[in-house]
């Protein structure tokens, strides 16, 4: 059965399987220096938004520009949030805005034909050769520095397997 509860909650979460977090006492700031242009290394939720939220993104402005990143406050999923957040946002100089986000679930156990010859194994680090991989479809860091941070978080898992030339994919 679906469970929007644990969906939403997760993303509210999963940033901390490649970034540093930290809790306050209003909510979540997670960061990452070493990936400072990924958004989602660099962001902070507000939890609690009817204790004094002007004090809070002050608080997560300092932040930021203490470490030398953009300061981010993405979306909580709180009932009337952005009403009570926006004037204080935008006071201490942020844009507000709001993106299409889309939740596509595939209800039945997923199955698919894979050839079970092959040699799959977790990869727990990340070796120049697959680097190298990621970055031949993209070009930039992000990628790259959000897996070094993820590919040993207990909750993460990430699969390759060995090709024809000897070579992991």
């Amino acid at each position: 059965m679906f469970n929007a509860d644990k969906m939403l909650g997760h993303e509210l979460t999963f940033c901390q399987l490649f970034t540093n977090k930290v809790t306050t006492e209003y909510g979540i700031i997670y960061y990452n220096p070493l990936n400072p242009f990924s958004h989602d290394s660099n962001h902070a939720h507000i939890l609690d938004i009817a204790n004094n939220p002007e004090a809070a993104i002050r608080d997560i402005v300092a932040f930021y520009r203490n470490y030398g990143l953009v300061p981010r406050v993405y979306c909580s999923f709180i009932a009337g949030e952005l009403t009570q957040l926006r004037p204080y946002l935008e006071s201490q100089g942020f844009t507000v805005t709001m993106s299409n986000v889309e939740f596509m679930v595939f209800p039945h156990p997923f199955s698919a034909n894979l050839d079970t010859t092959l040699p799959v194994r977790r990869i727990t680090g990340l070796p120049d050769d697959i680097i190298e991989l990621i970055r031949a479809d993209d070009t930039g860091d992000w990628t790259v520095n959000v897996l070094k941070n993820a590919v040993n978080h207990e909750n993460f898992i990430y699969w390759g397997y060995l090709n024809m030339t000897g070579v992991w994919r």
